[in-house]
């Protein structure tokens, strides 16, 4: 069977914006923090592979000691721009969970193809390898 263009696509909508998918929540077994999270699911928006190229320059741009405030603040920015379901005010994120956060990130992670278990700028940095290739 050939591969169709409606396989190799996120939907859209009528005025192009992407389509929300219901996933499963990615979740640590080792975590004791995520445990409330196993078998729940979350409505969200992937990741473009422009959005990944974005999130490269920026963490290429940073140093070692600015990266972890900087992936906080992305991870922040990924809630607010693809949680669907449920839905955040930024307010809100000051209040966010840690393992809600870490749950989100590798759910979208793996939605957008990109390796939930590595860091972000390692998962950003393999995709962009890949992106290279072709």
């Amino acid at each position: 069977m050939a591969i169709s263009k409606d396989m190799t696509l996120y939907a859209r909508d009528d005025k192009g914006e992407l389509l929300p998918i219901e996933v499963n929540a990615i979740v640590d077994p080792e975590d004791p923090a995520q445990e409330a999270y196993v078998g729940e699911t979350l409505t969200l928006t992937p990741m473009t592979r422009g959005e990944i190229k974005k999130m490269f320059a920026d963490l290429s741009q940073v140093s070692a000691d600015q990266a972890a405030k900087k992936e906080r603040d992305i991870d922040g920015e990924l809630i607010l721009k693809h949680c669907v379901v449920p839905v955040y005010e930024k307010e809100d994120l000051k209040f966010a969970t840690p393992a809600f956060t870490t749950v989100f990130v590798n759910t979208l992670f793996k939605q957008s193809g990109l390796e939930p278990k590595l860091g972000k700028k390692e998962a950003i940095e393999k995709k962009e390898d890949e992106f290279a290739k072709n």
